[in-house]
């Protein structure tokens, strides 16, 4: 593009429509996964974890264990540092499961109705399958799903 000698620098409308395309396909994208988590996750981290378990994740159950195993060697650490950070995460999961236990019916609040206001878009049809999704969902996350 060829600029008149007297006009000034400036991001050019082709630059500006490219930023405010690129911006927008990251509102979607972040919308779609926060519809997916509240519409295929109902309950998502908010019942003991991300994965379900009272304290589970990466410093909470057999996984924490296996994950602070793995940096105790890594990092060899004495058999007192290692029993301070175990103290230390033990410490942070009771205080998380705190706040956990504080936000839950809020979070619960939003999520249901997140879910009441998608389903309410749905034939009956479409409202039957993604009760189903759903329950296999929640079924596979306790363990019990089968293909």
């Amino acid at each position: 593009m060829i600029r008149d000698p007297g006009q000034k620098a400036g991001a050019s409308p082709l630059r500006v429509a490219a930023i405010l395309l690129l911006a927008r396909g990251l509102v979607v994208l972040l919308a779609g996964i926060g519809l997916e988590r509240a519409w295929l996750h109902p309950h998502g981290m908010w019942h003991g974890g991300p994965w379900g378990g009272p304290l589970h994740g990466p410093m909470g159950g057999d996984e924490g264990r296996r994950h602070r195993a793995a940096m105790a060697h890594e990092l060899k650490l004495t058999p007192a540092q290692a029993a301070a950070i175990d103290s230390i995460f033990a410490q942070q999961s009771r205080r998380l499961e705190a706040v956990r236990e504080e936000t839950r019916p809020r979070m619960e609040a939003i999520l249901d109705s997140t879910r009441r206001r998608i389903d309410s878009l749905l034939t009956p049809d479409q409202r039957q399958r993604v009760q189903a999704l759903r329950k296999r969902h929640q079924e596979r996350r306790h363990g019990r799903w089968e293909p």
